[in-house]
Parts: C-alpha cells; structure tokens; sequence
C-alpha cells in the first residue's frame, strides 16, 4: 500500500463531492448558514490603527511581573 499525496488526496475527496447552489437571503435569515463566496469591506474602520480594538500580543513569560512594566513592540503584523 502507497501513500497518496496531499494533492492525489484533495483530488480523490473533493471528486465525491457534488457542489450546492448559492442562494440570496435576508440577513436576518443567515444564521448557521455559509457564505458562497467571500465578501470584503470597500473601507477599513476605523481608519487607522486603534490598539484598543486592534489589541496587542504578549508572551506569558513576558507578563510575570506584578508591576507596570513597559514593554519594547518587536514586530507589527499588517493584516
């Protein structure tokens, strides 16, 4: 017995499936549901960078001390 790649696999899996129709419905009837294709805002908001929403990351070990502590930001991810 051989091993299938990951690629002969996605194949062999996604050709038993038969793919469903895509339906307009009111938002308000969208729950548990899925989208059929992605959707995208046509403007970011708020317009610029709000840590209070955007929130940073912080090691666990970083965070040990009982006192305030600054802290040095070492990368920015964008998106």
């Amino acid at each position: 017995m051989s091993l299938l790649s990951v690629d002969q696999a996605r194949e062999r899996i996604l050709s038993q499936l038969d793919p469903v129709g895509t339906e307009t419905i009111p938002l308000t009837a969208c729950v548990n549901r899925v989208l059929g294709e992605d959707i995208v805002a046509a403007d970011d908001l708020p317009l610029f960078d709000n840590s209070s929403m955007d929130g940073f990351a912080l090691r666990a070990a970083d965070t040990s001390t009982a006192a305030p502590a600054s802290r040095r930001i070492v990368e920015i991810l964008n998106g």
